[in-house]
């Protein structure tokens, strides 16, 4: 939300975020102080509301809510050295729970930046931040860090070193990391839920002994389900994913009665 003044008379103007990454892409190629900038390695990443709780989202047409979180991960990047920036903000006043885990988070960073010290390993830096969080009741299980340098799209990372558990890379003067410090709570972004539905007996139950017919009513069952389930809760979108156990096992299953893959557009 911007406030602009014109001619003594305060105009508000509502953002919507597509226009939020258009100005910085504008600001990552004009630059700073003569210096232009290249493209990055990596999209200006923004989740908003609900969508804090999903990664690597992009822009939309939607504007900015009243009140709510905004996460936006962008970078710089001069003769292709990338150096991203991730930044959390709240539009309004946060909840205190928002509140307090900031006041950790920051605690925990200071902490995982004084131990980045040349001779102590990635995993010793992440095992302080870590140490913090659980002291608070928190605990984050992605990776807190990774190195960053000169790269090229589709992205900005090294894929050499990463702050993570495991990690025994020996910190050296002159390495650069990526710091994210992001942790994720169950009463805030998108909620979710699983449905469990007994669809086999009901398949049986329709295919009988030709099993030939299993995969159309198994189909139409789970689809069902979820057109019910998104009608319950008021969706008025269904995204349908395969998920990737679940495909390979059925690709491998095919091979192996079947002796052929069935190609279909």
């Amino acid at each position: 939300v911007v406030e602009v003044v014109v001619a003594g008379v305060v105009a508000v103007v509502v953002k919507v975020v597509v226009e939020v990454i258009a100005d910085v892409y504008h600001t990552q190629i004009t630059g700073f102080d003569g210096k232009f900038g290249d493209y990055t390695a990596l999209a200006p990443l923004i989740q908003v509301g609900e969508g804090t709780s999903t990664p690597h989202l992009t822009w939309s047409e939607e504007a900015l809510p009243d009140s709510g979180l905004i996460v936006m991960e962008i970078a710089a990047a001069r003769r292709h050295y990338n150096c991203p920036l991730t930044r959390t903000m709240h539009i309004g006043k946060p909840p205190k729970e928002i509140a307090h885990l900031v006041e950790v988070i920051v605690e925990a960073g200071d902490t995982a930046l004084a131990a980045a010290k040349p001779g102590n390993t990635c995993e010793e830096v992440e095992a302080v931040w870590q140490s913090v969080l659980n002291r608070n009741g928190y605990r984050k299980e992605s990776r807190v860090g990774y190195s960053i340098g000169v790269n090229y799209p589709p992205d900005w990372g090294e894929r050499t070193a990463s702050l993570r558990p495991g990690d025994k890379t020996v910190l050296q003067s002159g390495m650069c990391f990526h710091f994210q410090s992001g942790v994720w709570l169950e009463d805030f972004g998108a909620p979710w839920e699983i449905i469990s539905e007994d669809t086999y007996s009901a398949v049986m139950e329709l295919a009988g002994e030709d099993n030939a017919t299993y995969c159309g009513p198994c189909s139409r069952l789970r689809r069902g389900i979820l057109y019910t389930a998104a009608e319950r809760l008021d969706c008025n979108k269904i995204a349908l994913g395969h998920h990737r156990d679940d495909a390979l096992e059925t690709l491998v299953h095919r091979i192996a009665k079947e002796t052929f893959i069935s190609l279909r557009n």
